[in-house]
């Protein structure tokens, strides 16, 4: 399949689950996920976003900022 722009940034976190991706990355200070249907959402500053699927439908997604560690249960 072509490539397709979802965001611009770095830093950028995939995960696969159902077959299904979702993403995160560092984005003008912030770290944006987007879930599988495509839905963006920013979940707060930071940089160096990793995702990892806790179950079928939800992910957990761990940043950094300012040397404190974020996280944030997202649906997916």
């Amino acid at each position: 399949m072509p490539e397709k722009e979802i965001g611009e940034g770095k830093g950028c976190s995939i995960e696969t689950i159902n077959e299904k991706n979702v993403y995160a990355w560092a984005e003008n200070d912030g770290v944006v996920f987007i879930n599988s249907k495509g839905e963006k959402k920013l979940l707060g500053k930071g940089t160096l976003p990793v995702i990892k699927a806790l179950n079928n439908e939800v992910a957990i997604c761990i940043w950094q900022n300012e040397k404190e560690i974020h996280s944030a249960i997202v649906p997916l």
